[in-house]
C-alpha cells in the first residue's frame, strides 16, 4: 500500500504542477470555477467510457481480416483502439463543457480547456498503471513510475493542447461564420493528436517494427515523444502572447 501511494504521487508530480499552472492561467482568463470543475471532473471520469470503448473495439481484432494481418492488427489496436478513442473522448468532453460558454472568447482558452481534461485523464491513467505494475511486475514499479512522470500526464496534457490549437481556431471560424473552416479545424483537432499519439503507441509496442537493439529504439521513441510534449507546451506559451480574440 505504501509503495502504491508513493509511486502514484511521484508519477504524477509533473502532471499536478502543470495542472496548477494551467488552471491559474484559465482563472486569469476569467474562466468560471464551475467550468474548471467540470473539466477536471470530466478528465477524471473519462477513464470509464474510454476503457469501455477500448474493450469493445478491441474485439475487432478477432475479425479474421484484421487479426490475420499483423500490421493491420497492430495499427487497429494502437492507433484506433487506444489513441483515437482517448483523443475523441477528450475532444467531445471539452466541446460539451465549453463550446457554448460566453466566457470562451479567444484561441488561448481553446488550448487551455482540453489541456486540463488531458492532464486529469493522464493522472488517473498513471495511477492505474502504477497499481497494475505493482500487481503484475512489482520489481519494475519504479521504472513504471519514472516512465509515467515523463510520458504520463504531461503527454496527455500535450495532446490536449494540440486538440486545443485547432479547437480554438474552430471557435474563431464560427464567429467568422465560416462553417467549412470550422469543420476543417474540428477534424484537425481530432486527427493531429491521434496521429502523434497513435504513432507513439504503435512504435513502443510493435512487434513488427522492432529491429536491432530494442532498448535503444525504445529510448529514441520516448525522446521523440518528449520533444513533442515540450513543443506542445511551447505552443501554449506562444498562444498566450498572440491569441486571437472574438469576444
Amino acid at each position: 500500500m505504501t509503495q502504491m501511494l508513493i509511486g502514484s504521487i511521484l508519477s504524477n508530480i509533473p502532471g499536478f504542477i502543470l495542472l496548477i499552472i494551467i488552471i491559474r492561467q484559465a482563472r486569469k482568463e476569467i474562466v468560471p470555477r464551475k467550468t474548471l470543475f467540470l473539466l477536471i471532473l470530466a478528465g477524471a471520469v473519462l477513464i470509464v467510457p474510454i476503457t469501455g470503448l477500448q474493450t469493445v473495439i478491441g474485439l475487432g481484432n478477432t475479425i479474421p481480416f484484421i487479426g490475420e494481418h499483423p500490421l493491420l492488427s497492430e495499427i487497429f489496436m494502437t492507433v484506433l483502439r487506444l489513441a483515437f478513442v482517448e483523443e475523441l473522448c477528450k475532444f467531445v468532453a471539452t466541446k460539451w463543457i465549453t463550446w457554448k460558454g460566453n466566457y470562451f472568447t479567444n484561441t488561448y482558452q481553446g488550448m487551455l480547456f482540453p489541456a486540463i481534461v488531458g492532464l486529469l485523464f493522464g493522472i488517473v491513467e498513471s495511477t492505474a498503471y502504477v497499481a497494475l505494475s505493482l500487481a503484475t511486475f512489482p520489481d519494475d514499479i519504479w521504472i513504471t513510475v519514472l516512465m509515467r512522470m515523463i510520458i504520463g500526464a504531461p503527454a496527455h496534457g500535450a495532446y490536449g493542447i494540440l486538440i486545443g490549437k485547432y479547437y480554438g481556431k474552430a471557435k474563431l471560424a464560427t464567429h467568422q461564420d465560416n462553417q467549412v473552416l470550422k469543420r476543417k479545424y474540428f477534424w484537425l483537432a481530432l486527427l493531429i493528436p491521434t496521429a502523434i499519439h497513435g504513432a507513439y503507441d504503435w512504435l513502443v509496442s510493435s512487434q513488427i517494427f522492432k529491429m536491432g537493439d530494442t532498448s535503444i529504439m525504445m529510448i529514441i521513441v520516448i525522446c521523440l515523444d518528449v520533444l513533442v510534449v515540450i513543443y506542445a507546451y511551447i505552443l501554449l506559451y506562444r498562444e498566450k502572447n498572440k491569441k486571437q480574440t472574438w469576444g
